[in-house]
């Protein structure tokens, strides 16, 4: 199978050096992720991405505030207790401000993200989401942001964090390059003065340029999976730089500590618009090649020490290190002649699992497994294996799901010999007061995806565009069940489900490889 995603899950992961308001923390490697660009109907660019960070909190503080601008907009601000980011200095141009109350992450792990969001800041109440000029610029769970957060250094108190779906909305149409600005700072209290404990000024990120495309296919096993990527530019000055490839850890989240590096500074290489650089196709070394269920795990391409030559040969240094998804197409039929598929739906409180297998007749049972949050793994069913080998055999079972943050399934496959295998995950929606869904399957091989939708109100409408912002296909709901897009063509689109009277709104991926 192969997956081609020129731009889609894109990262900027930004090095910096960060700039200390006080020694009560420190915010270390921010990256950002983009999901998507699109134009809305006003002609304006609409950029949804992924924000992660480190954080040193050494003495627990309580709050963390996030701003992103158009670079263009930026402007140096000093941070101190009596010059906090107000509209009246820095904040009227702002596209997003962020508040976080770790307070609350820090007492519940698992905390939903109405409660870890906030939805007022308080040293200026007039950014809010009715003021102007500042409308809409609070991004919080009414925005649709979810998060991530994982443990680095428990004896330190170093998390990361990933923040989930923000949306930018950029003044103008898209270019090439979109580029933006961020600052960060923290504290322990959201109040109209709050002390500033540490600062991160000015990680800049640029997105749409250069870009990484990527091939995949996979491999039986005990044979490594083979990839390759494509690193292109539209710009007429040489960019040189080097790559990493990473193996994901199965949380889907990339963090370079956590994940297992497999390429390292591979190159320098040299690219310009009209010779873009191709890999070739590669493997990755064992155990990660052939060992589950790292097989089964996504890739990471990392282009790095990145620098632009003009035609003046004036050399600049690019900072930002971008860093793309690969796309792991091995479904369970990988393992030995076992799992054919391992499927996932929300129903309300519930989650329907259900799989198939062509088992030999050392498997003994199967074991479902669910992370949620920043949870750890954990067994929530079981089902003994029935003792047909050789023909095909269908299971379901259901776990207890009220979570509203996102969810991850596996299967383990146990056998006689104590030995077990893991299939891939499947990921669930968290459920909310108005509704909740699944989208099957994703990635689809044959051009058909099913929106399973489960209403807590009278209805809602599903609308599929492109990465053009084309609408392709919509369908109107008025109750629970299954709905299909088909005669899709391969490629990646994104999935608006919107309530009626705009309850509610959802946005998702979906990807098509192969019709």
């Amino acid at each position: 199978m192969k997956a081609s995603l020129p731009f889609l899950a894109l990262f900027c992961s930004i090095l910096f050096m960060p700039f200390l308001a006080a020694a009560q923390c420190q915010f270390l490697n921010p990256t950002v992720e983009l999901n998507s660009v699109t134009t809305n109907v006003d002609g304006n660019c609409v950029v949804n991405l992924n924000l992660g960070f480190e954080i040193d909190i050494n003495n627990g503080n309580k709050i963390i505030f996030v701003h992103i601008w158009r670079t263009q907009d930026y402007t140096v601000h000093t941070y101190s207790t009596q010059n906090q980011p107000k509209e009246n200095n820095i904040l009227n141009d702002a596209l997003a401000t962020i508040i976080i109350d770790n307070d609350v992450v820090n007492n519940n792990p698992t905390a939903p993200a109405n409660q870890v969001f906030m939805t007022t800041y308080g040293p200026d109440p007039g950014i809010d989401d009715a003021t102007p000029p500042a409308i809409n610029q609070v991004k919080d769970a009414s925005d649709g942001l979810s998060y991530n957060r994982v443990v680095l250094n428990d004896a330190e108190n170093i998390y990361r964090y990933t923040i989930n779906n923000l949306t930018l909305i950029v003044p103008g149409a898209c270019g090439n390059q979109i580029n933006f600005t961020g600052d960060a700072w923290s504290s322990n209290a959201n109040s109209t003065n709050p002390a500033v404990q540490c600062s991160m000024q000015g990680f800049s990120f640029l997105v749409n340029d250069p870009t990484i495309s990527t091939d995949f296919t996979c491999q039986p096993i005990g044979v490594s999976n083979t990839y390759a990527y494509t690193v292109s530019t539209t710009s007429i000055q040489q960019l040189s730089f080097q790559t990493d490839v990473y193996v994901d850890n199965g949380d889907n989240f990339f963090d370079a500590s956590l994940d297992t590096k497999v390429l390292s500074d591979a190159g320098p290489y040299t690219i310009t618009s009209g010779t873009p650089f191709y890999s070739g196709v590669l493997t990755y070394p064992a155990p990660y090649a052939t060992n589950l269920p790292q097989k089964l795990n996504n890739l990471w391409i990392v282009a790095k020490n990145m620098t632009l030559t003009n035609t003046n040969n004036v050399v600049t240094t690019v900072s930002n290190a971008l860093i793309e998804r690969v796309l792991n197409t091995c479904n369970a039929t990988v393992l030995p002649v076992k799992l054919i598929d391992f499927t996932g739906a929300r129903m309300g409180g519930n989650v329907i699992l259900k799989w198939r297998a062509v088992q030999t007749a050392d498997i003994t049972g199967y074991t479902v497994q669910r992370k949620s949050g920043n949870g750890d793994w954990e067994d929530v069913a079981y089902e003994k294996a029935r003792q047909a080998a050789n023909i095909e055999l269908s299971y379901e079972t259901s776990d207890k799901n009220v979570f509203t943050d996102i969810s991850l399934y596996r299967l383990k496959m146990e056998s006689a010999d104590q030995q077990a295998e893991v299939s891939r995950n499947v990921l669930i929606p968290g459920i909310t007061n108005s509704f909740s869904y699944t989208i099957a399957p994703n990635p689809s091989f044959d051009g058909t995806i099913k929106v399973n939708l489960a209403l807590h109100q009278t209805g809602a409408s599903v609308y599929l565009y492109d990465l053009q912002g084309r609408l392709v296909q919509s369908l109107t709901a008025t109750q629970s069940g299954s709905f299909t897009l088909a005669n899709l063509k391969p490629g990646t689109y994104l999935v608006k489900i919107a309530g009626d009277n705009g309850s509610f709104a959802a946005w998702s991926k979906a990807i098509v490889l192969r019709r």
